[in-house]
């Protein structure tokens, strides 16, 4: 009898396992298709430079602003594209912010992650019938994402009308003081940020869309 129970408990096991690995390997083909779809690249250990070129190539993006990384300061990249628009609404200007982010792996410590942050912004106008269509939009990509990638956090607030989710992957472990960081994963993203917001004060609408990669961002 007790044969028998371990039999079934490493039979459990395995399945168990098996579903995990099957689970990460569906999130991982995901985050990199959806990852294609709005930056029309490819995450990969290349050159900072030459990601940048090839994406901006893709997207046909105009540069806006461009601060280069060095050891004391950060990235930052801002452009617009007027021929390429990712999303299902339809709209004259799509902007890119890429930058780095700082993840420091204690609370108090000096110690932090250089990963490399992708934004991609769709703009509406200031009236009710855009922020609606940039809400329509937040929930069917939500729903996509909710269906491939594990929920973190979901944040709604209609007074100052803003809605917020956040995904990660199974296998990424985050508290509110340290985010621990697998190396025997073959992941490219750390988290998927969605945001779509009407600022109370300009009226302005948008929704964002954030990716932030597991790739370290070295000096060149």
């Amino acid at each position: 009898m007790s044969q028998v129970k371990t039999i079934i408990s490493t039979l459990f096991i395995s399945l168990c396992s098996i579903f995990v690995k099957a689970q990460a390997s569906n999130a991982i083909e995901f985050s990199n298709d959806l990852f294609f779809r709005f930056f029309k690249i490819k995450i990969a250990d290349n050159p900072l430079l030459k990601t940048l070129e090839e994406f901006q190539k893709n997207t046909r993006t105009v540069i806006d602003t461009s601060q280069y990384l060095t050891d004391n300061s950060s990235y930052f990249f801002k452009g617009y594209s007027t021929s390429f628009n990712p999303f299902d609404i339809s709209t004259d200007t799509i902007a890119y912010y890429i930058s780095e982010a700082r993840l420091f792996k204690h609370k108090d410590s000096l110690n932090y992650h250089r990963r490399l942050l992708f934004q991609v912004v769709l703009y509406g106008d200031q009236s009710n019938e855009s922020y609606a269509l940039l809400i329509k939009e937040y929930k069917k990509l939500k729903k996509l994402f909710s269906a491939n990638l594990k929920d973190v956090q979901h944040i709604v607030n209609n007074k100052n009308k803003y809605f917020i989710s956040i995904f990660a992957f199974p296998f990424v472990t985050t508290t509110q003081n340290s985010i621990h960081i697998s190396d025997d994963k073959d992941f490219p993203f750390l988290s998927i940020n969605l945001i779509v917001r009407k600022d109370p004060n300009t009226l302005k609408t948008y929704l964002s869309l954030k990716f932030l990669t597991k790739s370290e961002l070295v000096p060149e």
